[in-house]
């Protein structure tokens, strides 16, 4: 496979943990809280959006130019693009790992999906994911709504590539099984006493 200068910038923007600039001992709003990030945390949200958006984009592009790989056929495209998303998730969840409720790779996932994803398959997966976190109170459940909305908005939407939608959708749920495997959480609900 010849060097791609293209993939590989898109893969270290996507894999690159921002959050090795915060402030010692900053912490990240969570729901308990009712507020909104600010000051540094608030500039690091919105460069990781972008940087996530650009980094997706990046390797988008580069996938579509590379050699054929006979054993995944149609699905080429999609299965690089969801794999370097699940990478990036996962380097972005674990950057983080003092946090209570891990909101490091919300706004990545943010700027991934406004990459990825149709304006029709982003307005039906944004609000699920909205919903489905503020419901149960968990960042968990946002990425699974977000992936599920993903998954089933992108075979409905005929302008989507629903091969595209469909592994990203699945990669969605890599932070939250990675973060249980590594024994943090990714803000699952507490348990009432």
């Amino acid at each position: 496979m010849p060097f791609s200068p293209t993939l590989a910038a898109g893969l270290v923007l996507l894999v690159f943990p921002l959050w090795i600039f915060r402030t010692k001992g900053a912490r990240l709003v969570g729901f308990e809280q009712r507020a909104w990030p600010s000051g540094r945390i608030l500039a690091l949200c919105m460069l990781d959006a972008g940087r996530a958006s650009v980094g997706a984009w990046l390797v988008l592009q580069a996938v579509s130019t590379m050699p054929a790989v006979e054993a995944f056929g149609r699905w080429q495209e999609a299965v690089y693009i969801a794999a370097a998303v699940a990478l990036g998730l996962v380097a972005q969840a674990l950057a983080w790992r003092d946090e209570d409720y891990l909101l490091a790779p919300v706004t990545f996932a943010l700027g991934v999906v406004a990459v990825v994803a149709h304006p029709v398959v982003l307005a039906i997966a944004l609000p699920l994911a909205l919903g489905g976190a503020l419901a149960i109170r968990a960042w968990a459940a946002g990425f699974l709504a977000c992936g599920a909305g993903l998954l089933v908005a992108g075979l409905a939407v005929e302008q989507q590539d629903w091969r595209v939608s469909s592994l990203v959708g699945l990669s969605f749920g890599a932070p939250v099984l990675v973060s249980v495997l590594a024994g943090r959480h990714l803000g699952w609900a507490k348990r009432q006493a």
